[in-house]
């Protein structure tokens, strides 16, 4: 565990984010009904705002604010950019204690990563961050199930 909090420190996010292409978003001009229907199929607490050609992530929706506006009936008749949050972003070498301490200021578990040029290239969660953190404790204790699995226990 030590051993990977210092790992924090030398590795980059580029190791960890998982790219645009596999993450579900939505595209600005979605209308609230839209998106909760998207959110009970996809099942997602935050999903990424993009431009209908998915070139720049405008913001993040979250879960609890769209359903928070589904129990308001005034308004309804609006789209997701107008209940979205600015996004926090990152680089690809932004070093992950870095990118961890900027996601606990920020009150916020997801962050978009972008190109020098700001493209977005996908999005690092705070769960990413700490599946490095604790893969190690984390792979032990599966190995320990199985063999108490092997031993009949």
């Amino acid at each position: 565990l030590i051993k990977n909090v210092f790992e924090l420190d030398d590795t980059p996010v580029s190791g960890v984010y998982t790219p645009l292409s596999k993450v579900f978003t939505l595209p600005e001009h979605t209308s609230l009904k839209n998106a909760i229907n998207a959110l009970r199929e996809q099942r997602y607490s935050r999903i990424p705002i993009t431009t209908a050609n998915r070139k720049k992530v405008l913001g993040v929706l979250h879960a609890k604010d769209l359903l928070r506006a589904k129990l308001e009936p005034t308004i309804a008749g609006i789209s997701v950019t107008e209940l979205m949050r600015k996004p926090v972003t990152a680089t690809p070498s932004t070093r992950m204690n870095a990118l961890f301490r900027k996601l606990k200021e920020s009150k916020t578990h997801m962050a978009v990563v972008e190109s020098e040029q700001g493209e977005p290239l996908g999005v690092v969660t705070m769960d990413d961050l700490l599946d490095v953190l604790f893969d190690d404790l984390l792979t032990a204790e599966s190995e320990d199930e199985d063999e108490d699995k092997d031993k009949g226990a």
